[in-house]
C-alpha cells in the first residue's frame, strides 16, 4: 500500500508539475489538506507514545475499578486475618512466658504479688501447670492455623485472579482505540494541542510544495514549443480528417489510411529542404 501511495504522489506532482496550464495547480492545495491530515495523525501516535499509554491504562483502571476493587478487598481480608492470628500468637507466646515465671516462682517458694511464697508443687502450682498447658494447646491450635493459611494463600490468591478475569473488561490497544485516547491527551494539555496542530500544519506545507512551486515557476520558452506544437497538430488533425470525410463521401469502398496513420506520416516522414523557409511548407514524402 506504502508503494502504491508513493507511485500515486510521484505521477500526480509529475502531471501537475508537468501541465502547460497553472490552473491545474489549484487542486493540490485541497488534496494537500486532506493528505496532510490524515498522514499526521499516525506521525502524532508516534509523538504522543507514552502519553497514550497512560490515558489507556488509566483507562483500563477505571473500567476494571469495581472488579479490582474487589480483588484488593479480598485480599486485604486475607492479610487482615494472617495479621490477627500472627497477632493472637504473639500474645499467647506472651502469656506462657508469664505462667512460666509463675511456675517458677511457685516452684521455689518465691515471695511476690499473688504469690503464696511456699515451695513446691501447690495448688497454685498445679493451676499455673494447667494453665500454661492450656496456652501451649492453643499455640500448637494457632500455629496449625497458621501454617494452613500460609499454604493456602497461593491458591486462594490465583482463585481471586481467576475470578478477577472472568469479570475483566479487556485491554484494547488498537488503532481505532489509541486515536480516541489520542484525542483525550490532546485536549487534556494546551502545549500538546498546539504541538498537534504543529505537527499537522508543517505537514500541509510539504504537501503543498510543487503547486506552490508551480505557481511560482515563470513560464519559459519550452511551454510556448509545446503550445505551438500541440495547435499544429490539431490543424493538421483537422483538415486531414476533413479530407478522409471527403474521400470516403466520394469513394467509401476505397480503403484509405486512417487519421491518425497520416499523421504519423506527416509528422515523422522525411522532409525535403527543397523550397526556401517562409514560401510555404513543403508536404512531407512518405519513406
Amino acid at each position: 500500500m506504502a508503494c502504491a501511495w508513493s507511485v500515486f504522489y510521484l505521477y500526480l506532482d509529475r502531471e501537475i508539475a508537468g501541465s502547460l496550464d497553472k490552473t491545474t495547480a489549484l487542486v493540490r492545495p485541497f488534496l494537500a489538506l486532506f493528505i496532510g491530515t490524515l498522514v499526521a495523525i499516525p506521525i502524532e501516535l508516534w509523538v504522543f507514545q507514552g502519553r497514550i499509554d497512560q490515558e489507556l491504562q488509566r483507562q483500563y483502571r477505571q473500567d476494571n475499578k469495581q472488579q479490582l476493587d474487589a480483588v484488593h478487598t479480598e485480599e486485604a481480608k486475607l492479610d487482615q486475618r494472617r495479621t490477627d492470628l500472627e497477632g493472637v500468637l504473639t500474645d499467647l507466646r506472651k502469656q506462657d512466658g508469664d505462667w512460666a515465671k509463675i511456675l517458677d516462682s511457685e516452684a521455689v517458694g518465691r515471695a511476690g504479688l499473688g504469690r503464696t511464697g511456699i515451695a513446691g508443687a501447690g495448688p497454685a502450682f498445679l493451676n499455673a501447670q494447667t494453665q500454661q498447658a492450656s496456652i501451649r494447646q492453643q499455640i500448637r491450635d494457632i500455629r496449625h492455623d497458621l501454617d494452613e493459611m500460609n499454604r493456602s494463600l497461593p491458591e486462594e490468591r490465583q482463585r481471586l485472579e481467576t475470578l478477577y478475569g472472568r469479570e475483566e473488561v479487556g485491554k484494547v490497544t488498537d488503532f481505532v482505540t489509541r486515536y480516541e485516547a489520542l484525542d483525550k491527551v490532546v485536549r487534556s494539555s494546551n502545549a500538546l494541542y498546539r504541538l498537534s496542530w504543529l505537527i499537522t500544519l508543517a505537514l500541509i506545507l510539504v504537501e503543498m510544495t510543487p503547486a506552490v512551486l508551480k505557481i511560482l515557476t515563470p513560464r519559459a520558452d519550452y511551454h510556448h514549443l509545446v503550445r505551438a506544437e500541440i495547435r499544429e497538430n490539431e490543424t493538421r488533425i483537422d483538415e486531414i480528417s476533413d479530407r478522409n470525410y471527403r474521400l470516403a463521401m466520394e469513394n467509401p469502398e476505397v480503403p484509405r489510411l486512417s487519421v491518425a496513420e497520416k499523421l504519423a506520416i506527416c509528422k515523422f516522414g522525411p522532409v525535403p529542404n527543397t523550397s526556401a523557409f517562409g514560401k510555404g511548407y513543403e508536404t512531407k514524402t512518405q519513406a
